[in-house]
C-alpha cells in the first residue's frame, strides 16, 4: 500500500474556480484567480513532490486573464456609452419639459376663453381665479433684471393651482430634469417646491399680446426652455433669451 501524501492542489483549484467566475462576472474574482494561479504553478514547479495541478493552474491564469480582458473592454465601453446615455435622457427630459409647457400654455388660453381673456392672476378667487396671490416681479429666486430687481412671481403655484380644471395632471408644473423639485400628487398640496417653472404675471402677460413671455423652464444645464402667451415653446440660449426680453411690449434687461 502506498502510503505516499499526494501534491496539494488546492492552489490550482482556486486559481480555476476564480478563472471561471471571472469570466462569468468580469473583474470580481480576476486577482485572486491570477495570484493563486502563479504560486500555484511556481510552487508545482519548485516543489512537485508536495504540489500540484500544474494544468488546472495553468487554466486559471488563462480564464483569470481573459476576465480583467473582458472587464477592461466593458470599462472601455462604459466610458463610452455613459456619457451618450446621459446626453440622451437630458434631451428627452427636456422633449418632455417643452410639451409640459406647451400643455401649460393651452391650458391657460382655455382658462382665457372662459374667463373673459383673462388669466388667472387676473381673476378673483371667487371666480376661479388667483388674483389675491398675484404678486409681479417677487421672486428673487428666479432670473433677475440688470437692476437686480426680481421679474418672475414667487406665487407661480398659487396660480397653477388655479389651472386645475384645465391642466389636470399637476405632474406637468414640473421639470423632469429638476431634481429639486417635489412630485405633487394633487393640486391641492401643489407647493412652491412642487413648481418648476418661473411664471410672469406683469400686467403686459395678456391674451391679447401672444409673443409675450409668460413662463421659463432653467433646468436645462443653461439652456431654457420658454413659454410664449400664444402657447408656443421655444428651446433657447442664455444669451437668445437675453434677445426675447428686450424684444417684449415693455423691454426688460437681463444679463444670464
Amino acid at each position: 500500500m502506498n502510503d505516499q501524501q499526494q501534491p496539494s492542489t488546492k492552489l490550482a483549484i482556486c486559481s480555476l474556480v476564480c478563472g471561471v467566475f471571472a469570466l462569468i462576472i468580469p473583474c470580481l474574482t480576476v486577482i485572486p484567480a491570477v495570484i493563486c494561479g502563479h504560486k500555484a504553478l511556481s510552487k508545482a514547479k519548485n516543489d512537485p513532490e508536495n504540489y500540484g495541478g500544474s494544468g488546472m493552474a495553468l487554466a486559471g491564469l488563462i480564464t483569470g486573464y481573459l476576465g480583467m480582458v473582458t472587464g477592461l473592454l466593458i470599462a472601455i465601453l462604459a466610458g463610452m456609452l455613459l456619457p451618450a446615455l446621459a446626453k440622451a435622457k437630458a434631451k428627452a427630459q427636456r422633449i418632455q419639459c417643452v410639451n409640459n409647457l406647451k400643455q401649460i400654455g393651452v391650458g391657460m388660453r382655455i382658462y382665457a376663453t372662459d374667463n373673459r381673456d383673462q388669466f388667472p392672476w387676473q381673476v378673483a378667487g371667487e371666480n376661479g381665479g388667483s388674483a389675491e396671490h398675484a404678486q409681479p416681479r417677487s421672486d428673487k429666486n428666479a432670473l433677475l433684471d440688470v437692476n437686480g430687481e426680481p421679474i418672475f412671481d414667487q406665487n407661480a403655484w398659487r396660480h397653477f393651482q388655479a389651472l386645475e380644471g384645465v391642466l389636470g395632471n399637476p405632474k406637468i408644473v414640473r421639470c423632469p430634469a429638476d431634481s429639486g423639485a417635489q412630485q405633487a400628487t394633487s393640486f391641492s398640496n401643489l407647493s412652491a417646491d412642487a413648481v418648476s417653472y418661473w411664471l410672469r404675471t406683469d400686467k403686459d402677460v395678456t391674451e391679447s399680446r401672444p409673443n409675450e413671455i409668460v413662463a421659463v423652464c432653467p433646468h436645462h444645464d443653461n439652456q431654457f426652455n420658454v413659454l410664449f402667451v400664444d402657447s408656443s415653446v421655444r428651446q433657447t440660449s442664455q444669451w437668445k433669451l437675453k434677445d426675447f426680453f428686450e424684444k417684449l411690449s415693455t423691454p426688460i434687461e437681463v444679463d444670464p
